[in-house]
């Protein structure tokens, strides 16, 4: 396709974690608060020297918890490439990458609109934490111009189109708000390794809604195994950069997404969870059979 590809395609893998005075790792379930050092690709706050053309970024949030809202600090688009799944069907500019744990994002930001020496931040602008220390993810040096054959074309991908779905199920994800538990749960009920919540036929395309009936807390919602399609979101039209394929989507409290999915690639038995790991290991997971 063109893409920018090579040296100028590069992987980000983002988390955040809490260090404690002698420098080691600190896990304590649940505590997103205190998780405030950024690392990308386990380094905290990099920077990273780019030529003034265009970069393509292939990112992934691999924080237990925490969700990042990302834009360029003078507010530049973002070029939406891909997601969970591969490709878009077409490019989607936006001032913002939302990234929830588990999410992947694959976008083009082109440098070449920078004189060679401006600095730019990747910011992110949802806490919880101070703005001083989770408010930034990375910084990019801007050098010198270069030659740039790579584009970004008007057509990605071609996703095949929606069967007609035989089957209909929802999914309530709910946990103990702060302070009055520390259980989380899919349609009231925490994971069994020894129970099958969910059987369903081989070949079969079902429609699942899945909502986040928390009040205060957000959830996202992963599959194993099988990918879906977006078909709406509180029953509005999906975001152009969630309309490829994916295996997780984001659920802040009381929001509703209705997903479609093909069960034609695996046989067996999955789990499907929020992944927002804490949640997950706090019993917010469940099994399927696929058969």
């Amino acid at each position: 396709l063109g893409l920018p590809s090579g040296p100028y395609e590069v992987p980000l893998i983002l988390r955040d974690a809490h260090f404690d005075a002698a420098g080691q790792m600190v896990y304590t379930m649940d505590d997103v608060l205190n998780r405030t050092t950024i690392l990308v690709n386990g380094a905290p706050w990099p920077y990273m020297k780019v030529k003034a053309r265009k970069y393509r970024f292939r990112m992934v949030n691999s924080c237990n918890l925490r969700i990042f809202v990302m834009a360029l600090s003078d507010g530049s688009p973002i070029i939406h490439v891909g997601s969970d799944g591969g490709l878009l069907p077409a490019p989607a500019p936006s001032p913002v990458v939302v990234l929830s744990p588990g999410e992947r994002a694959d976008f083009v930001i082109d440098f070449s609109r920078y004189a060679p020496g401006t600095q730019v931040t990747l910011a992110n602008m949802l806490g919880p934490g101070p703005t001083e220390l989770v408010g930034q993810i990375m910084r990019f040096d801007v050098e010198e111009k270069v030659a740039d054959t790579s584009r970004v074309p008007d057509v990605l991908a071609t996703l095949p189109p929606l069967p007609a779905p035989t089957v209909e199920r929802s999914f309530e994800l709910r946990m103990d708000e702060p302070g009055t538990g520390h259980l989380a749960y899919i349609n009231e009920k925490t994971f069994d390794h020894d129970r099958i919540d969910t059987e369903i036929a081989w070949g079969s395309t079902e429609v699942w809604t899945v909502k986040n009936t928390s009040t205060t807390v957000p959830h996202n919602f992963h599959t194993h195994l099988v990918q879906f399609r977006i078909l709406e979101r509180d029953g509005m039209p999906v975001y152009p950069a969630e309309a490829g394929l994916k295996d997780t989507v984001l659920l802040f409290p009381g929001q509703t997404a209705k997903l479609q999915l093909t069960f034609d690639t695996h046989r067996g038995v999955f789990p499907y969870h929020c992944h927002m790991i804490d949640h997950s290991a706090m019993g917010m997971m469940a099994q399927m059979r696929i058969s």
